[in-house]
């Protein structure tokens, strides 16, 4: 553990001279240095100041792709996760978010008609919206729940249509996306195929809901809304190819490959979006930058998966900027040096900074970024090489250039982070299969 120690200390900006032995000795006079904290898969070092730590039910195992969804301005988290084979969502709230309930669960095993589809919290945490598949009335139909922090359950409409999944996407604070993929029989086998559904439009604002379908003439995916509500990346799902969607003009438009992508972030404009894209060959990927206006995608990193748009509309990517395809293909575990680069967004320069972390192209991939607005910080998770195996590391990044630590671990499990929308908090959802915790801290910029 001494090598990723020693690591972190170089990391610009960052503090653990604590575990330096040629550091200075600490004054006489000085406080004693604060304990570092342990979770369930992570070390919060002294310079984080930790909030809260809360042991999660037994047996609640987090899902890899729901981070902690803040609630009520901060003041509540939903969590949604397994336990045994019934997806169900936690709310947190109170004195350090330690009122732990079960708000809502399946019915029963996760093969029957009465399970959780998606849930998905509006962008200011007014409200958590459930789409749930039902057979309550006698017929398979997806109920649409809003639920609120202290319990209360508003069914906002029933869509009489089998699924065999659902997604749920914000459009803005009051309007909610919800796609179905209807389930079809499929001729002599007794599983149902994901096929043609619908897409629909719940309006919530003014305390009334309402629910409308809306006619989209081409196959859609998973969406990814734009900051301004008037266009949607369909990302793509193996059966349809992602496309946009001008909302405006209702229409789509076929996007520049066949193959699934993910929005990672939308510039604050509007004008284009950074995605998670597949490279030259099979297993490869990469970060890229799309120009709505151009219709061009332009490649940023390879073998990576965290970006952002921050308040400026400038960019923020990991990656490092020696590899390249053929290098990643000729070696997936080649040793190199994290890096971030900040693209501007009016010009072709890039600023690139180094991590200090030890990876590899397999590692980068696995990489991840939450950016806060509000404090123009990003949360990194990165995995180092080692002897011993891969290790996770949280950092702090200010796109000015500073770059702090927040904690360290072995890589086990899943780690997924939020920052609180009106305040310099990071929740920190941390499951291994043994134990899951939920960690609230406040970065050190």
């Amino acid at each position: 553990m001494a090598w990723l120690l020693a690591a972190l200390a170089a990391v610009n900006g960052c503090s653990l001279s604590f575990l330096h032995p040629g550091g200075k000795p600490a004054s006489k006079a000085a406080p004693p240095p604060a304990a570092p904290v342990h979770t369930a898969t992570l070390t919060i070092v002294p310079e984080t100041a930790v909030a809260s730590v809360v042991k999660l039910p037994k047996g609640f195992a987090a899902l890899p792709n729901k981070p902690p969804l803040w609630l009520a301005g901060g003041g509540a988290i939903a969590l949604v996760g397994k336990r045994g084979e019934r997806t169900v969502v936690l709310i947190l709230s109170g004195p350090g978010l330690s009122r732990v309930r079960e708000a809502v669960t399946e019915a029963g095993r996760a093969s029957t008609p009465d399970r959780i589809l998606d849930v998905a919290a509006s962008p200011n945490g007014s409200m958590l919206a459930l789409a749930r598949q039902s057979s309550s009335a006698g017929a398979p139909a997806v109920e649409l729940h809003v639920l609120g922090p202290q319990g209360d359950d508003a069914l906002v409409g029933v869509i009489a249509m089998p699924a065999v999944w659902a997604g749920l996407s914000w459009v803005d604070p009051a309007t909610l996306a919800v796609l179905i993929k209807a389930a079809i029989p499929s001729p002599g086998a007794p599983a149902a195929v994901s096929g043609p559904g619908g897409l629909y439009l719940a309006h919530l604002g003014g305390g009334q809901a309402s629910l409308h379908a809306w006619t989209v003439r081409c196959p859609l995916s998973p969406l990814s809304w734009s900051p301004s509500g008037r266009l949607a990346i369909g990302q793509g799902d193996g059966v349809a190819p992602p496309v946009l969607l001008d909302v405006g003009r209702n229409v789509c438009e076929p996007f520049n490959t066949t193959q699934p992508i993910r929005v990672v972030s939308w510039a604050p404009d509007s004008s284009g979006f950074a995605f998670l894209g597949p490279g030259p060959t099979d297993r490869s990927m990469g970060i890229f930058r799309y120009d709505i206006a151009r219709d061009a995608a332009e490649l940023l990193a390879v073998s990576s998966a965290a970006a952002a748009y921050i308040r400026s509309g400038d960019l923020l990517v990991v990656g490092n900027h020696a590899l390249s395809w053929g290098a990643v293909q000729a070696n997936p575990s080649l040793p190199v040096v994290a890096e971030i680069a900040l693209f501007n967004r009016a010009q072709p320069q890039k600023k690139v900074l180094s991590l200090g972390v030890n990876t590899t192209p397999v590692l980068l991939a696995a990489s991840t970024m939450t950016y806060s607005p509000l404090l123009d910080l990003a949360a990194l998770e990165l995995y180092a090489a080692s002897p011993a195996g891969p290790m996770r590391v949280l950092l702090a990044h200010d796109p000015a250039g500073k770059t702090t630590t927040i904690g360290y671990g072995e890589a086990r499990g899943v780690v997924l982070t939020a920052w609180a929308p009106g305040d310099g908090r990071l929740a920190i959802l941390e499951s291994d299969g043994q134990a899951s915790d939920l960690a609230v801290v406040l970065p050190r910029r």
